[in-house]
């Protein structure tokens, strides 16, 4: 997944699991919430699965130099 396609799916569960909370808390039918627990999960692994597609193409295109300073900046922003 590109990286619009991956905000889009970040956003996406954001909002499965806002309905989720609610769907607990409001005790609706434990079918409902099993669906989007499901849904929940399936966009979890997209996710992933684009957040690994992107590290792979750029560990072919960037030195591994230029990935480790890559690395080291992002794992600087999320702290």
């Amino acid at each position: 997944i590109a990286m619009p396609g991956r905000l889009a799916t970040q956003k996406r569960i954001l909002d499965l699991r806002a309905q989720l909370r609610m769907a607990i808390l409001d005790n609706k039918p434990q079918a409902e919430r099993d669906a989007l627990m499901t849904r929940i999960a399936a966009d979890e692994v997209a996710h992933m699965k684009g957040r690994n597609t992107c590290a792979e193409a750029l560990r072919m295109i960037l030195t591994v130099e230029q990935f480790a300073e890559l690395k080291r900046l992002y794992l600087a922003g999320l702290r």
